[in-house]
């Protein structure tokens, strides 16, 4: 029922094959799909994250404290995006590691975006609604539950990664051929690139190069592009 997505130099070249051990009929390669890594990371917002620890017992006297460390991690963290030259609107997420007291471990509670209304009901209810999710089981409302620390993360968007433009090809140029030995046997295998094929596609066995990716296309699977660039290989049906 699913897709498989390979990615890095390599992965492309050996997803045929791994997507038939899986019984699974479709994969799908993106652009970009040699340096997959590089490109999230140039397309990924800027984010910093500040923590504190402070154990607190979680009560209405608390709540004012767990407003004033968060809005000093939200200056903090703004404060070092700045120094680096990130500039603009920023995104804020808030956390707090919050147990039971007398428990060994901490979950982590997310907070609403504005934290300067936070009171101790909403504070106690989220974490009380964050315990049941994860363990199954909510303690009676009587039982005390304590802050161990905060956590606050700035993000800032960056430019938008600027698209290929990309339009498939009206017909397969020429291909190459060579010999490759695959799981044993002798192949001739044509020799493609990534912008030579079309969206009616083509019929392996077949070498796709896109420059940062080998795909590979065995004789059971057939090859296209969708409208976005992406390539698909479909396994042919019995």
């Amino acid at each position: 029922d699913f897709i498989l997505v390979p990615f890095g130099g390599a992965g492309p070249l050996h997803a045929a094959r791994v997507a038939q051990e899986l019984n699974i009929n479709t994969i799908l390669v993106p652009l970009n799909a040699g340096v997959l890594s590089a490109a999230g990371l140039l397309m990924s917002d800027y984010v910093h994250y500040r923590s504190r620890t402070n154990r607190l017992t979680l009560n209405s006297d608390a709540i004012a404290t767990v407003i004033s460390i968060l809005a000093e991690l939200r200056a903090s963290a703004a404060a070092h995006l700045n120094q680096l030259g990130v500039h603009g609107e920023l995104r804020y997420e808030h956390s707090l590691e919050m147990r039971y007291i007398g428990q060994a471990f901490e979950l982590s509670v997310s907070l609403p975006d504005n934290p300067a209304l936070l009171t101790y009901e909403q504070v106690f209810e989220l974490f009380r609604a964050a315990h049941h999710r994860v363990f199954e089981f909510s303690k009676p409302p009587e039982d005390p539950a304590e802050i161990v620390s905060y956590r606050v993360g700035a993000h800032a968007s960056v430019e938008p990664f600027p698209a290929t433009p990309f339009a498939a090809a009206s017909k397969t140029p020429p291909t190459r051929t060579i010999n490759l030995t695959e799981n044993g046997c002798a192949t001739t295998c044509m020799v493609l690139p990534r912008a030579g094929v079309t969206s009616n596609g083509v019929s392996g066995a077949g070498l796709i190069e896109d420059g940062t990716a080998t795909v590979f296309v065995p004789k059971t699977w057939h090859a296209r592009v969708d409208t976005t660039g992406n390539l698909i290989l479909e396994r042919d049906k019995p």
